[in-house]
Parts: structure tokens; C-alpha cells; sequence
């Protein structure tokens, strides 16, 4: 399984349960996915954005449109997503539980939280929101 970062996101894309990223507190300014830090994220509309448009460790469903995970899209296409088959994604995304794999380049995804937003942040060309090439 890949590691979750936080429990689930709330409608607005919001971590429910508390600001703490890996066992620390984030600040007001900080994004509990990636860490990245912005002034402009005091106010939870522009950090609302950032979960919605840029932040490498979650992207938008292809079949239903939720903001998710990214680590955690597999899951979601298998048990959370309302949107029916047939998949745009391509095997095994949506058709192997066991499946663990990156969602964008599929290459092995690191077990702990930091090699996971590394991988996705920095590493995995095949995501669109990757951090170094914003």
C-alpha cells in the first residue's frame, strides 16, 4: 500500500482531522502535501487553489473531476469514484487493488512520506504538477 499522508480530504479539499504533515504542525502559510511554503496561502481560498491546480501530491480525476491523492488514485478509482467504467486511465490503475504503483509513471512508489513527495514532486516527469516545473 502507499503511504497515506493524512486522512481523507473534505469536500473543499481540506485535510479533515488537523494540520499535521508526517508528525509536524504546518504553518498557516504551508501546504500539508508538498510543504511548499507561500505567503499568499494565509487565505484558504488561494491555498484551496493551490490543492486544486498545482500541488504535485494530489491531482484531479480524470473519470469524476474529485481532487485526490495522488498516491491514493488507484483506491479512490476502486472504490470511491461514482463515475462508471469505461477507465481512462490505463491498467492496472482501476482494476488491481494491490496496485501501488506511481499513478503517472508507474514506477514503484517509495514506502515512506518523504521519499513519496520527493517522487512526486521533484522526480516523476510524467506528473503535471511537478513542483520543478513550475
Amino acid at each position: 500500500r502507499s503511504p497515506a499522508l493524512q486522512g481523507p480530504l473534505s469536500s473543499s479539499g481540506v485535510r479533515e482531522g488537523g494540520e499535521e504533515a508526517g508528525g509536524f504542525e504546518v504553518g498557516p502559510d504551508q501546504c500539508q502535501f508538498c510543504l511548499r511554503r507561500d505567503a499568499a496561502w494565509v487565505s484558504e481560498e488561494a491555498l484551496d487553489l493551490h490543492f486544486w491546480k498545482e500541488c504535485p501530491l494530489l491531482t484531479s480525476c480524470e473519470q469524476c473531476g474529485q481532487v485526490v491523492e495522488a498516491a491514493g488514485l488507484n483506491e479512490h478509482l476502486l472504490s470511491e469514484c461514482d463515475c462508471s467504467k469505461p477507465f481512462r486511465y490505463g491498467p492496472p490503475l482501476g482494476e488491481d487493488a494491490e496496485y501501488v504503483g506511481c499513478p503517472f509513471c508507474q514506477q514503484p512508489l517509495p514506502s515512506d512520506i518523504d521519499g513519496l513527495r520527493r517522487h512526486l514532486a521533484h522526480e516523476c516527469a510524467a506528473n503535471p504538477r511537478l513542483m520543478d516545473q513550475q
